[in-house]
């Protein structure tokens, strides 16, 4: 998907001394009201016909988020949009995380990019189109959305073996993300160009909360398995949570029908209100689960 990156660059002290630059979507910003579980539109969990996991919209507290789930084909250098010399690939470089698009005559739209979980150490999801063999460092960088301070060291990111969807998974020694407050996350590639001596980015990025479950849900899940604890997660807004249940058990059983339509049904809900034309979700749902 073509963003224009907001002019927004953070400059952050890492470990290995290696500044990383968030990037934002375009555009002013646009006033998030919160939302409680109380205000989510209940659904129903089917017990034996797929489809029914889809996520119930929950919004987060204080600006938008900005983001994005897409890499592009281009860079912006100078106010000048100039071709990328990271390798182009279709579909490209996709985050599996829950957002919104907010369209503007004449310009691209404003996107925000953000989830709920439950869990102290997440797992996150990408459709990744580059492999091994071509060399691209990558690493998932998780920071506060406010100060920009590293909240968790990066992770650096092996390529698969083939183009696929990968998880990448914070460890368990990693600090505990906070419940009720905004990380900001960052999967980035280095890409870089030795005969002309350059280097670029491709870089996807969004925000992630951490919550708790209302005590009703609570009760659900401790008595729930499988598909149906994906849709309770699901259900109270926690992307995150359903996206990873639902992946494990596909990757167990990725040839089973009702599997595959309840993962359908997850990823076309990813969009959270209006169309897209750059979003085809048509593109992820067949894409293998590789390492």
């Amino acid at each position: 998907m073509s963003i224009q990156p907001w002019n927004l660059t953070v400059a952050i002290a890492l470990i290995s001394s290696v500044a990383i630059q968030m990037i934002s979507s375009t555009g002013a910003e646009v006033p998030i009201q919160p939302a409680t579980l109380a205000q989510l539109a209940p659904m129903k969990i089917a017990q034996k016909s797929g489809g029914n996991v889809r996520l119930v919209r929950r919004t987060v507290q204080g600006s938008a988020t900005g983001g994005r789930i897409r890499t592009g084909s281009s860079r912006t250098i100078e106010n000048k949009a100039e071709p990328s010399i990271c390798p182009k690939a279709e579909p490209p470089l996709t985050a599996l995380v829950s957002f919104e698009e907010q369209p503007r005559p004449d310009k691209p739209p404003i996107v925000n990019v953000w989830g709920y979980t439950t869990v102290a150490q997440p797992t996150l999801w990408f459709y990744m189109p580059y492999t091994r063999t071509q060399a691209i460092p990558a690493d998932l960088t998780v920071v506060d959305d406010k100060s920009f301070a590293i909240a968790i060291p990066p992770i650096p990111v092996q390529l698969p073996n083939k183009p696929g969807i990968i998880a990448v998974r914070i460890p368990p020694s990693a600090p505990a993300l906070e419940i009720g407050k905004r990380y900001r996350w960052a999967l980035t590639l280095n890409c870089a160009s030795p005969s002309a001596n350059t280097s670029d980015k491709m870089q996807v990025e969004g925000v992630i909360v951490r919550e708790m479950p209302s005590k009703a849900a609570i009760a659900e899940l401790a008595t729930a398995k499988g598909v149906q604890k994906a849709a309770i997660y699901a259900e109270n807004g926690f992307w995150h949570d359903a996206l990873t249940t639902l992946a494990e058990l596909r990757q167990k059983n990725v040839a089973d029908p009702t599997l595959k339509s309840d993962w359908q049904s997850l990823l076309e809900s990813m969009m959270l209100s209006g169309s897209s034309k750059e979003f085809k979700p048509a593109e992820l749902i067949d894409q293998p689960f590789v390492n």
